[in-house]
């Protein structure tokens, strides 16, 4: 059995860039609003730097090692912040919350060449689409800004909406099927 390996300080800012992605996927698959969800992998993250010294790792890398340890904060922080807003400490019982945490870390190469792919996807679209995404998905603005800035009616904006989506998943689609997934 390989020794138990710890990281540095260094290594932990790597890895939550690296996966704060999966981290906050996890926590929204237990919480619906936006705020909740950066509430909660914000106090993760601090719990898992002031606990940095408990976390070690026998694999080669620490990287899934290092998400499942901060998935399981995750999971505790959400629990409470769900107990500290209804009073009560149940979201989902152990068993769910366990499959939703296997079945992310399972898809994540997946996931992340999914990303990877939107990216280049993202680019290859027309400037006006770019912007129009930019613009609901980045900037939040809703349906009804966009047709008041872009002089349409909301129905037009809708199904130039779909329509980007529907190029977006084509393109992802053959994106990672040429690389394998």
């Amino acid at each position: 059995m390989p020794d138990s390996q710890a990281i540095t300080a260094g290594q932990f800012v790597q890895l939550v860039v690296k996966y704060e992605w999966r981290f906050r996927g996890f926590v929204a698959t237990m919480l619906a609003s936006t705020s909740d969800i950066d509430e909660v992998v914000q106090n993760t993250l601090l719990v898992a730097w002031e606990k940095l010294k408990d976390f070690s790792y026998t694999d080669s890398t620490p990287d899934e090692s290092f998400v499942r340890w901060v998935c399981t904060i995750a999971r505790y922080q959400s629990l409470r912040l769900h107990q500290q807003r209804v009073g009560t400490s149940l979201i989902f019982d152990d068993t769910l919350v366990e499959r939703l945490t296997a079945t992310q870390l399972e898809e994540a190469p997946l996931l992340e060449e999914q990303r990877t792919a939107l990216k280049g996807c993202i680019e290859k679209l027309a400037d006006d689409d770019k912007d129009l995404v930019r613009r609901r998905y980045t900037s939040g603005q809703t349906v009804e800004e966009l047709a008041g800035y872009a002089g349409k009616t909301k129905s037009a904006v809708y199904k130039s909406l779909k329509r980007i989506r529907n190029l977006l998943m084509r393109c992802i689609e053959s994106t990672t099927r040429q690389e394998g997934f």
